[in-house]
């Protein structure tokens, strides 16, 4: 399936504006397109996901980055955006070292990706996130998670937060 099936067509200066972080093989992304999103920059750390990306949506920049790397700036420039003009940050970081399937390894080190993505969250500010992940983020590592959401909601980034099944 490429970006063109099952897409609604709308007008592009319209449609709500998104970034995919930690993108793989664009299920996140088509989801997004096909509720009319332009999903405008994409990026993931695996080369073979950026591939596999790539075949799946043509149309948008796709480039293989360590969100440790990624700076608001550098992902606004990319996306042709300017500060307050991004409406969604989508994003699933991995979840290894928290999911109980993964052991609940605290000392995992792609658990600082979790802390990254809400960095970046920070600093790019846009008007709602989705961030797809297990439970075991709110609980692990003394609610790693948990600290970064109520920190968003002090400071108004999130009006409320809670896990969903």
């Amino acid at each position: 399936m490429n970006e063109t099936d099952h897409v609604p067509h709308h007008e592009p200066a319209l449609a709500p504006k998104a970034i995919s972080l930690f993108a793989g093989a664009g299920g996140c992304s088509l989801g997004f397109k096909q509720a009319g999103y332009q999903v405008l920059f994409a990026t993931d750390i695996d080369p073979d996901a950026v591939a596999t990306y790539q075949q799946n949506f043509p149309k948008t920049p796709c480039e293989q980055a360590d969100v440790r790397d990624l700076t608001a700036s550098s992902l606004l420039e990319k996306a042709g955006l300017g500060e307050g003009e991004l409406d969604v940050l989508l994003g699933g970081p991995p979840c290894q070292g928290f999911s109980s399937a993964g052991g609940k390894l605290g000392s995992d080190p792609r658990n600082s990706l979790v802390t990254n993505y809400v960095r970046l969250l920070h600093e790019l500010r846009p008007k709602w996130f989705v961030m797809e992940n297990v439970e075991g983020l709110l609980t692990s590592g003394g609610g790693l998670l948990r600290s970064h959401l109520d920190r968003l909601h002090e400071v108004r980034l999130i009006a409320s937060w809670g896990a969903k099944d």
